[in-house]
């Protein structure tokens, strides 16, 4: 499947969500993603939330999965996905050097009790310094 095609099912999945079941929390999905010769990085929080969730990223046709992880007292959950072995021994999901493609990542959030699809963004990659 083609990363266009990924993303507009992704924007079909989410309209769905939405209209056919609103949420009574804001919620706030924002994700950053760096890239360079050596190393990808991707940096995904959700705010407005309770529970447990868990998020994927998505580049170049290949998916990664994050651990599920709860949200703080503020109701916030940040996900890292690094190619960086220091980052991955402190807990980001690891990642290939070269996972980031046309610098251009989807990240989804999805609740771990449902499984439900709670958001999508596709962040266009920065240079990593």
């Amino acid at each position: 499947m083609s990363l266009r095609n990924i993303g507009w099912s992704t924007i079909v999945l989410l309209v769905f969500n939405f209209i056919v079941t609103p949420s009574a929390n804001a919620l706030t999905l924002s994700a950053k993603c760096q890239v360079n010769a050596t190393r990808s990085k991707i940096s995904v929080t959700a705010a407005g939330l309770s529970g447990n969730f868990w998020a994927t990223a998505i580049s170049g046709g290949i998916i990664k999965r994050s651990k599920a992880k709860p949200t703080n007292l503020q109701g916030v959950v940040s996900f890292t996905f690094d190619s960086d072995p220091k980052a991955i021994l402190a807990s980001a999901t690891a990642i290939p050097v070269a996972f980031i493609q046309d610098n251009y990542v989807i990240v989804r959030l999805r609740a771990s009790d449902t499984n439900r699809l709670l958001g999508a963004v596709g962040p266009t990659c920065t240079p990593l310094i």
